[in-house]
């Protein structure tokens, strides 16, 4: 990690992290992990404004900080 922002330094780290947001997203949206592809923006994926308030609290749960609905869907 990145001692200045936290976040990762690695591609390996960030494939890493863009998995683990993406499998909770698709468990929001009930849809089978094998279809998940880390590179498609959230909103192409399904995403709403009503996934991304539950997407936003799992966020701050998991990683401690908050994201509005409109950074997730940006």
């Amino acid at each position: 990690m990145n001692a200045d922002s936290g976040l990762p330094q690695t591609m390996e780290a960030t494939s890493l992290l863009a998995r683990e947001i993406g499998k909770k997203l698709f468990s929001v949206l009930l849809k089978p992990e094998d279809d998940l592809n880390t590179s498609v923006p959230f909103s192409q994926l399904g995403m709403d404004s009503l996934v991304g308030v539950e997407m936003g609290s799992w966020w701050r749960q998991a990683f401690g900080f908050n994201i509005s609905v409109l950074e997730l869907l940006g």
